[in-house]
């Protein structure tokens, strides 16, 4: 451990290894797998392929007690990963979707934003270049004072791909988070989860248009409906992920 201001809480105390994202989600990439020929990759600055055998953790951020605060949204977090999908074509929903029920959007929402917040705080090589700028005080405030905020303060709308026994990779990798536009020109950030799951932040002052709205996390739900993305296969995240292990195929030779 070391001595240094905790990014949460201000106060200065000795400093935990604290990860970006869960251990357990990396865990998960494991299993059924050696574990020493597992890799999780990333695109640095440098153009390497990075090895985290449990994840990304930086020990610059997080006392022992703020990391322990923020376990209570990371156990969530894995409560709703875990939970069961359900497939819906219902008149009230905005299309064919996932569901899941009996969701806390409370905790399910901050788990989101402190996730974002970690990243953004972070000088990890693989997410230095990632920040949400002057907002990042915003989302500080709002999860030491334990407040999702309203429908339209950092709105979170989750993704799934679809992904089949033959693409096991789809279920088995974690991607870095990324900037985006999206619903027009409103800034935010993709965050990925195993099993295919993906979930988007909007960063931006302005509000959530009036169709992205019926997809978004709501405070008044108490369900959350999960957009399908199709074919992985067909996405700009598995062209990356090829493109990755192309280059670590590339460095291996190399060596």
């Amino acid at each position: 451990m070391k001595i240094g201001k905790c990014c949460l809480c201000g106060k200065t105390k000795n400093l935990i290894k604290a990860h970006l994202l869960p251990k357990f989600f990396y865990l998960y990439l494991y299993s059924g797998y050696d574990r020493n020929k597992s890799l999780i990759l990333f695109d640095g600055e440098n153009k390497t392929v990075k090895k985290r055998p449990v994840g990304t953790y930086d020990q610059n951020i997080l006392c022992r007690d703020c990391d322990g605060k923020l376990g209570v949204y990371d156990n969530y977090a894995k409560y709703f990963w875990e939970k069961d999908l359900l497939s819906y074509s219902r008149k009230d929903l905005p299309g064919p979707a996932y569901i899941k029920k009996d969701i806390d959007y409370k905790k399910l929402k901050l788990f989101c934003l402190s996730y974002l917040w970690r990243v953004s705080i972070s000088n990890m090589e693989e997410v230095k270049e990632i920040s949400v700028g002057p907002f990042e005080d915003q989302l500080r405030e709002m999860i030491d004072a334990d407040d999702p905020g309203k429908i339209d303060d950092f709105s979170v709308l989750f993704s799934k791909f679809d992904s089949d026994d033959d693409l096991p990779i789809a279920d088995k990798n974690i991607q870095i988070p990324g900037k985006i536009r999206i619903d027009g020109p409103i800034n935010g950030f993709n965050l990925y989860l195993p099993k295919a799951y993906k979930f988007y932040v909007k960063v931006d002052k302005r509000s959530t248009s009036a169709m992205f709205r019926k997809w978004i996390l709501d405070p008044s739900n108490k369900h959350v409906i999960i957009l399908p993305l199709g074919d992985y296969k067909k996405s700009p995240e598995y062209i990356d992920l090829i493109r990755k292990v192309g280059m670590m195929k590339e460095e291996n030779v190399n060596k």
